[in-house]
This record gives C-alpha cells, sequence and structure tokens, in this order.
C-alpha cells in the first residue's frame, strides 16, 4: 500500500452518528496525508498473583481520530462553500451563505452539526461516523494559507475498498501576498503592523460523552468548550506608533482583520478577531530585524463571533 495513494471524503450528517454516505463525486476534499489513530482507556489490572508479571489490559471507550492538512482555498464561484465546508460546520461554526455574494462562518454554543469522514487509505477505508474536531488557520508570507484539521469519531474497524474516483476543486490556493492586516485598539487608531506569519487556533475541547447502553460505550463526540486563540509576530516599532508592551499590561484588546487573495478591491479570504487580547510578548530576531511574537486570546465581544471567516 502506498502512503501517497489516499482519499478522504466529509459530508454533513443528518443526525448524529448517522452514515451520511459521501462520495468521491460530491464530496472529496483534497487534503495532505492523513494521520488516522484508534483512541481508548487503557484499564490495568493491578491484582495479587504469584509472579510480577503484568496481567492483560483491558481496552475501553474507543474512538477515532483523524488529522490532515487542506490548503485554503474559495469555492469555484462567490456566494458558493468551499470544499472545506463540512469540516469547519463539524467543528462548531455555522455557515450562513450570501448567494453570488459570500459565505462566512462563525462559532456557535448549541445545536453543534457532525460530519461523518471516509478515509481510504489505497485499500483501505475508515468510515469515522459522527466526527467532531479543531481547526487551525495559518497564513504565512509567499505560501498559500494552510488549515489544519483533527477531527475525532466513533470507532469502526476498517474495511477493504478500492480508492474511488475522486473530484477535486479547480480552484487554485493563493498565496499570502498583498494581504490585507489591521489591528485597531479599544479606542485608539488602526494600525498595519509588517508581519511574516498569522495563526488562528479554534481550541475546541472535545468531550466524550459515554453511555453504557452503546457499542464501545461511547454515545457521542461533544464540543463542550472552546478558547480561540492566535498569534502574529510584527516588526518592532517605536512606542509612539504602536505601544505593544501597554497594550500587554493594560489588557487592550484589538480588532485585528487579516484577508488576502484580493480579487479587486476584496479580498477573498477574511479572518476577523472582533477583541484580540495578548497573552504575553515575547522579543525574537527576524534576520537583522527585531520583532515580537504575541500570542493573542479572542476574547468575547457580543458572543459566538470571537473569529469570524468570510469566503467571498
Amino acid at each position: 500500500m502506498y502512503t501517497r495513494r489516499a482519499v478522504v471524503l466529509a459530508k454533513i450528517e443528518t443526525s448524529y452518528g448517522t452514515d451520511a454516505d459521501p462520495t468521491g463525486e460530491a464530496n472529496a476534499i483534497l487534503t495532505g496525508r492523513p494521520s488516522v489513530k484508534g483512541l481508548s482507556d487503557n484499564l490495568e489490572r493491578n491484582f495479587v498473583s504469584p509472579t510480577l508479571s503484568p496481567l492483560a489490559p483491558c481496552k475501553a471507550g474507543h474512538t477515532v481520530e483523524v488529522s490532515f492538512d487542506v490548503e485554503a482555498r474559495t469555492g469555484a464561484e462567490p456566494g458558493t462553500p468551499p470544499e472545506i465546508s463540512p469540516l469547519l460546520r463539524a467543528c462548531g461554526f455555522e455557515e450562513t451563505v450570501v448567494a453570488g455574494t459570500s459565505v462566512a462562518y462563525k462559532p456557535v454554543s448549541d445545536d453543534f452539526e457532525s460530519a461523518t469522514l471516509y478515509v481510504f487509505l489505497d485499500g483501505i477505508c475508515h468510515k469515522i461516523r459522527g466526527c467532531r474536531g479543531n481547526m487551525k488557520f495559518v497564513g504565512e508570507v509567499g505560501k498559500y494559507g494552510v488549515y489544519s484539521f483533527s477531527m475525532r469519531g466513533l470507532y469502526a474497524e476498517p474495511v477493504d475498498l478500492p480508492l474511488p474516483s475522486a473530484a477535486y476543486s479547480a480552484v487554485l490556493p493563493d498565496l499570502v501576498e498583498s494581504a490585507t492586516l489591521k489591528m485597531t485598539p479599544e479606542g485608539g487608531s488602526q494600525y498595519i503592523p509588517v508581519i511574516s506569519r498569522i495563526e488562528f487556533d479554534l481550541h475546541n475541547e472535545l468531550f466524550r460523552r459515554d453511555d453504557v447502553t452503546r457499542e464501545d460505550g461511547v454515545r457521542e463526540i461533544m464540543i463542550s468548550s472552546r478558547k480561540t486563540s492566535g498569534v502574529i509576530d510584527p516588526e518592532m516599532v517605536p512606542a509612539a506608533a504602536k505601544n505593544y508592551w501597554s497594550e500587554f499590561r493594560n489588557r487592550v484588546p484589538n480588532q485585528v482583520v487579516f484577508g488576502y487573495g484580493a480579487a479587486g478591491a476584496t479580498d477573498k479570504i477574511t479572518l476577523t478577531v472582533p477583541r484580540a487580547v495578548y497573552d504575553e510578548v515575547n522579543y525574537q530576531d527576524r534576520g537583522p530585524l527585531l520583532s515580537i511574537q504575541l500570542p493573542f486570546i479572542c476574547q468575547y465581544n457580543l458572543g459566538d463571533d470571537e473569529l469570524i471567516i468570510v469566503y467571498r
């Protein structure tokens, strides 16, 4: 079996854990090499015997975790969801489509959707139902934007299946160049820093909901909380231009807007954090230049809007 011969399919479920039956023609996602891992509780049997040899443990609470990277690219036309739509929705985002214009994703706090993932590895297929998970976005200058997904779902043993035909989007990913970046402190003026990299991490906490009546004792993978964060690395400037240390000390929130892939005057992909508060400040070198590493927490604004992703 070849590591590069793999296909990932994803489709939103009509009800939790019900196989959505994704197909290669309609639900294929172009990914990096997927990693599939079986998870379980290891129940040690600490009982006495005439020897010091350990007894075989029991296993319980089986689930499956799959992770992979995906290029950040838009839908075929403005107002059409990107191919990663089912993954974003299964990570706790609500999708809002404005036909012919845009597709927006905002986090929710209830009625979470779930997805079925089929992961084909050359000759075997993992059919993973009830998937929910996490998303991280990285935008680095001169490279295309990348989403990293880590999804967890109900356990099922793989089956022997040939690779399906997969129809992938023909849209090319845009490079992180000619980007829009704005930082606006609360009560202050907009500032445009010089950066080389920006990250946004959803940081969902996943909870395994157990049930003695279910196979493997698992009823559901739930999203129980989130602590969305990010990192930005601006070049250091005089305090009169942008006083990062004062904003850190006084917990001053900044609105952070990052967009790139401009089509005319409009960015194709925009990520917005209404209230970003620095978690710490660290100097670092960027060649001969002094820069500053700013991890930040995406704070409560109006609720369920700490990170907004818009495709146009």
